[in-house]
């Protein structure tokens, strides 16, 4: 059965396109562990020294982001939507990200605002590019 076109109309086989959405999905749930990974062993170190840890933690607010922005995308594929229908969402809230930055009294929200724009761009660049439109 073919189902996806690329630009040039050529249509893509429906079990290229599966292989590659499984391909991908393992991608994202190698990046959610990794990033919980960091997380747990940041929060463990907390304990012995929070003020250090706490000053040296921008990997901590990377990894956070990259795992926000992982999560979504593993329950938009559980929910049904395409590959095109995350792509679009995503790029829908990098735009506005980027557009209306944060501008709490609070850095650290301010900071993880512009990490999961960040991280979303990331995701959109490693994972998306190669859906045909």
């Amino acid at each position: 059965m073919m189902s996806r076109f690329t630009k040039t109309n050529v249509p893509i086989p429906e079990n290229r396109r599966l292989a590659r959405l499984t391909y991908e999905l393992t991608r994202i749930t190698d990046s959610i562990t990794d990033n919980q990974r960091i997380v747990r062993v940041f929060s463990m170190k907390l304990v012995g020294a929070p003020w250090y840890e706490l000053e040296w933690s921008q990997a901590v607010f990377t990894a956070a982001a990259e795992l926000k922005v992982a999560e979504k995308v593993v329950r938009y594929l559980e929910g049904g939507r395409s590959a095109i229908e995350i792509r679009d969402e995503l790029t829908r809230e990098l735009l506005l990200g980027a557009g209306s930055p944060a501008r709490s009294t609070s850095p650290q929200h301010n900071l993880m605002d512009q990490e999961i724009v960040g991280a979303t761009a990331r995701f959109l660049e490693r994972h998306w590019f190669g859906v045909p439109a």
